[in-house]
């Protein structure tokens, strides 16, 4: 087997095609002049304006036979290859000699029974020789009957060929263009999965992110109060530092909102309260206790309360 025959199932759809429109399509759309041979018998005086003719040729040129096919060779589509390699027993030409075209019989029930036409050459040639030099037959038309159907001989195969070629680009375009469409659906689709992906994932940080944060966030204000009366404490001690007379020692340091109490011991307790109320940021400064001497230390004891002004200190 040939590749040409390995092939030839693929070509006859494109082959089929090709000879739909080379019937459908008008002679004049395919630069074609249409003359009958019956009613112009001679054209000497009146020379084609085309190069390419059809010719709508008599019935009694015709020579018809009825041929049955297997119903494999109908179904498979090759039914022209199948009466092609029986054309030396049927038709009483040589080949070269003779046209011919096959059409299933309106008459017949079967789609097995079809009729094979054909028409001799020479005739042709005669009405060649009456034409200028330029001019060519491209194709024969026997016209429909109301016993049979319309026949086409076609002396130039190439024009078919031609037509079966341009569809078989056409469709190789097409499927092309096809291929480059769902390429780029795909490269658009799978960019658009990458997107969707990684705004998934800044999506699942962020919200992981905000429950962490909205997890913290009690202990966050938890520790606040404990900000700020270490605050509270550190400005307290730095007045007290910059107040209190030499040979003070400091033992406690309570802090309650606005107010503060100190203890300790001193060689001079009288004289830690005119030095506290000196500075502006004490008000209110007095005794909380009485003062007593410490045997142990030789020291006195001391308990001393006081306002701290313009600042607002949190709970212990």
């Amino acid at each position: 087997m040939s590749i040409l025959a390995f092939f030839d199932p693929l070509l006859r759809p494109y082959e089929t095609v090709a000879d739909w429109l080379l019937t459908v399509v008008p002679p004049k759309a395919r630069g074609l002049t249409v003359y009958d041979m019956a009613a112009q018998p001679t054209l000497a005086n009146d020379a084609p304006k085309s190069q390419r003719l059809r010719l709508l040729v008599p019935q009694d040129m015709l020579l018809l036979r009825h041929v049955v096919v297997p119903e494999a060779v109908v179904d498979t589509a090759r039914v022209r290859s199948y009466v092609a390699a029986k054309l030396e027993d049927i038709s009483p030409w040589t080949e070269g000699d003779f046209l011919w075209d096959i059409r299933p019989d309106p008459a017949a029930t079967a789609k097995t029974d079809l009729i094979l036409a054909m028409i001799p050459v020479a005739p042709l040639r005669r009405f060649e020789a009456q034409l200028r030099e330029a001019c060519v037959v491209a194709e024969l038309i026997s016209p429909a009957t109301p016993d049979r159907p319309a026949f086409i001989f076609r002396a130039d195969q190439a024009q078919h060929q031609r037509w079966r070629n341009r569809i078989l680009a056409l469709s190789a375009a097409l499927f092309g263009l096809g291929l480059a469409v769902t390429f780029w659906q795909g490269k658009s689709v799978l960019d658009a999965r990458a997107e969707t992906a990684a705004a998934t994932q800044t999506i699942d940080r962020l919200a992981s992110e905000a429950v962490t944060a909205s997890a913290q966030a009690p202990a966050a204000l938890a520790l606040l109060p404990r900000k700020t009366e270490a605050q509270s404490f550190a400005h307290v001690l730095t007045l007290l530092a910059r107040r209190l007379p030499d040979e003070s020692w400091l033992d406690t340091l309570t802090i309650e909102p606005g107010k503060f109490e100190i203890g300790g011991h001193s060689t001079r307790p009288d004289a830690i309260i005119p030095a506290l109320a000196a500075d502006p940021a004490f008000a209110e400064v007095d005794f909380a206790g009485s003062s007593a001497l410490d045997p142990q230390t030789g020291l006195f004891t001391f308990t001393i309360k006081s306002r701290v002004s313009g600042m607002t200190v949190g709970s212990p």
